[in-house]
């Protein structure tokens, strides 16, 4: 079982005549100047000072557009109407494997109809899971070598320096060292504890987190056999648990 441990025991801004208008006047220009002095760094000097200073080059915008990769899901609520949707966007340099892996699974459609089956108020939303016959019906419509490579264990990866598993966050969820393969979390707050435990963040929520993420259905008790129903089938799942939100599609967004 892929999870995520829960903190506790468990583990957890008049003038008055020509003269003083020539005055205020004057006044005013002496300001002026002296402020564009101070912004500029103390006037000409200033100015020079930064002509040294190398402007951000072209190919170092492209690295970072490189580095970054926007994905979006369109989620339904319950009763199949749309909820909104919420943009992630993923930093190859925080997790190479993990991005990847996350991103050949979105081109694969694999987490389209996904349930957040595990949604745990201030904790967070998993999903990623799906039953046996859904896995199945998926991995039919690609040849084997795809789905083995997209369905293997990924060795873990640090923790990037300065990243913890704050809100809106995602990661890999994990049952124990090197096991992420799809399932995937968002952080409803911050889980700083489970920086320690190794969940490596991949990405982050930039758009809907507050009017969407925040609002998927969170109501079911943990453990409350969700996961062994949902491997029974969709229809056992949406029988117990009819009030759980999913995602209708997730899309790699190519141009943003």
């Amino acid at each position: 079982r892929y999870a995520i441990p829960r903190r506790g025991p468990a583990r957890r801004a008049h003038a008055m005549g020509a003269y003083s208008s020539w005055r205020a006047l004057a006044l005013v220009a002496a300001v002026v100047v002296g402020s564009l002095g101070a912004a500029d760094g103390q006037g000409l000097r200033g100015q020079e000072e930064q002509a040294h200073v190398p402007a951000r080059s072209a190919a170092d915008a492209a690295m970072d557009a490189a580095d970054k990769t926007r994905v979006r899901c369109d989620v339904l609520d319950s009763d199949g109407a749309s909820a909104g949707h919420f943009t992630l966007e993923l930093v190859r340099s925080w997790s190479p494997k993990g991005v990847e892996r996350m991103l050949e699974l979105v081109k694969m459609r694999y987490y389209d109809g996904a349930v957040f089956f595990r949604a745990l108020k201030n904790f967070v939303v998993q999903w990623g899971m799906r039953s046996k016959e859904e896995d199945k019906a998926w991995a039919a419509q690609f040849d084997r070598a795809s789905v083995d490579a997209v369905s293997s264990r990924l060795k873990d990866e640090k923790l990037a320096t300065g990243l913890s598993n704050s809100r809106g966050t995602i990661s890999f969820a994990m049952g124990g060292k090197n096991t992420r393969t799809k399932q995937l979390f968002i952080n409803l707050k911050d889980n700083k504890y489970l920086d320690r435990e190794g969940f490596t963040v991949i990405g982050k929520v930039i758009e809907g987190m507050d009017d969407v993420v925040s609002k998927i259905y969170a109501g079911y008790k943990d453990g409350g056999g969700q996961v062994g129903t949902y491997s029974r089938g969709r229809e056992n799942l949406r029988e117990k648990f009819p009030l759980m939100w999913e995602i209708e599609k997730c899309v790699v967004m190519e141009d943003h």
